[in-house]
């Protein structure tokens, strides 16, 4: 109360600490439309979560893509964790992003799509990771320490994203 009166204010966008961010572009043997069909299969998606475990509900009523709502619980680190993410750019086949929420870190996942040649495109992830509090920043801090080995993993998980979208153009 005393620091408000005094004008002091904590800048909220810098509580939980810096944002951290990973990105990869990969090209794909795949039009641009193939690829956004198999990055916007949010049915598939869910199935491929609820195997490994995770729960997945929908939180819209709508049945179109583009204004998709979902709650996530999943297991990391021995805890169950409760993610809640929101579509926030559907423009296909060129642009799909998703905003989620995760005890106070925000996950920005952006993915666009350009067309290199008629069956050919070149994918752009960006993931931004944005705490929001200290224990998050906390997190976000510990992962940055950690930095070589999550990009690996971010490597190899869009691989084989891409290897899947190849194999469905394919088919």
């Amino acid at each position: 109360m005393a620091c408000r009166q005094a004008g002091l204010t904590r800048n909220p966008s810098r509580s939980g600490g810096h944002p951290m961010k990973f990105s990869t572009r990969k090209d794909i043997a795949a039009s641009p439309a193939a690829a956004f069909a198999v990055i916007s299969d949010f049915d598939t998606i869910a199935d491929q979560a609820r195997a490994q475990g995770a729960t997945v509900e929908r939180l819209d009523a709508a049945t179109t893509p583009a204004t998709g709502h979902w709650k996530i619980g999943f297991d990391f680190r021995g805890k169950r964790r409760v993610s809640e993410s929101r579509i926030t750019t559907y423009d296909p086949p060129q642009q799909l992003a998703l905003r989620s929420r995760i005890e106070g870190l925000v996950v920005l996942l952006n993915i666009e799509i350009l067309e290199v040649a008629p069956d050919k495109s070149r994918l752009f992830y960006v993931v931004e990771l944005k705490p929001e509090t200290m224990r998050a920043g906390l997190v976000v801090q510990s992962m940055k320490l950690a930095r070589g080995t999550i990009e690996k993993r971010f490597e190899k998980r869009i691989g084989k994203l891409t290897a899947r979208i190849e194999s469905q153009a394919r088919a």
